[in-house]
């Protein structure tokens, strides 16, 4: 199966919530996980991705690092790892490595849309 392969008939669907508050991002990744038959959810802020992190529950979060608000992409993963999320990063600035959570991992924008996929799907073990 490569990344960007359907997820097989019967399977449950893994979930996704994409944080990017650059709108054309945002749908271009959303597209093309959602092509690779995750469920995806979508915040244009920090602040948006907290409410759906309690809402939605996703197994997967992608979240840009620098969102213009109050909540970062940094405080989106803490909350997201604190409800058993896996925790993925992107951002155009390599020195924002840091802070990274356990077994998380960092995208450089801009990032291979197969290889987000492919890691994002090995986290879950599938």
């Amino acid at each position: 199966m490569s990344p960007s392969d359907p997820v097989p008939a019967g399977a449950q669907r893994p979930s996704i919530l994409i944080v990017e508050d650059e709108g054309l991002i945002r749908s271009s990744t959303s597209e093309a996980f959602e092509l690779a038959g995750w469920l995806v959810f979508e915040a244009a802020s920090g602040e948006a991705a907290l409410t759906q992190i309690e809402r939605q529950r996703p197994s997967v979060i992608f979240t840009d690092i620098s969102l213009g608000g109050r909540v970062t992409g940094w405080d989106v993963g803490v909350a997201g790892f604190a409800r058993s999320a896996k925790i993925f990063y992107t951002s155009g600035e390599a020195k924002t490595k840091t802070h990274l959570l356990p077994n998380g991992s960092f995208f450089s924008k801009p990032y291979d849309i197969q290889a987000v996929i492919k890691t994002c799907r090995k986290a879950l073990g599938r």
